[in-house]
């Protein structure tokens, strides 16, 4: 084939490619639109989104705008009931609950979706070692997300933050957020691999 030729059929391709590409954007565009329009039927869908879209600006705005110091001790206001001075009203050490709350919200969301990221890409690699080569392998790695799924209960009563650092806890969220991914990732594959055999 000559090079006038070769450059025709790239230009063919590329003309199919993207007449291709232009008959799907519509359908997705209008799968979109039908999610989104299943979506705000279910009112108890729309409520739990506006809720997480409110921690979420909640955890992002919220140290900028707390009432109170969530961390300056009062002991004239110990274990006062909600108020207008404070809303939630105040813990053992005359701490403001509701600014408590809102400082908190942040470190609990970097936390769940730290440990979920790197959790989830931890137990993905180990799940596809343990289905792709099996054997002796695939049961350590099965053994010892059975131990660790055998007395979860336990750990969460023993994790507590007035004795242990956020790092403890963060360690132990991302060791159960990867056991669970290594064994989903794991049948996944195994099945997969199952079926492609047959």
């Amino acid at each position: 084939m000559s090079r006038g030729g070769e450059k025709m059929a790239d230009k063919n391709t590329t003309s199919n490619i993207n007449l291709a590409a232009a008959e799907e954007l519509p359908k997705a565009q209008s799968k979109f639109k039908e999610f989104v329009k299943k979506f705000m039927k279910r009112k108890t869908a729309v409520i739990s989104l506006a809720f997480i879209v409110f921690i979420i600006l909640m955890a992002i705005i919220g140290p900028y705008v707390v009432p109170y110091d969530p961390q300056a001790p009062d002991y004239t206001a110990m274990m006062q009931g909600p108020s207008a001075a404070h809303i939630w009203g105040t813990n053992e050490y005359g701490q403001d609950v509701f600014s408590r709350l809102m400082v908190g919200t942040r470190l609990s969301l970097t936390c769940a979706l730290t440990a979920t990221i790197i959790g989830t890409a931890i137990g993905v690699v180990l799940g596809l070692i343990a289905g792709f080569y099996g054997g002796i392998i695939d049961s350590l790695i099965m053994r010892c997300c059975d131990v660790l799924f055998a007395f979860p209960d336990i750990l969460h009563r023993i994790i507590n933050p007035k004795y242990f650092s956020i790092t403890v806890i963060l360690i132990c969220c991302l060791v159960f957020a990867a056991v669970s991914f290594i064994q989903q990732t794991c049948k996944i594959l195994s099945g997969r691999l199952h079926t492609d055999c047959h």
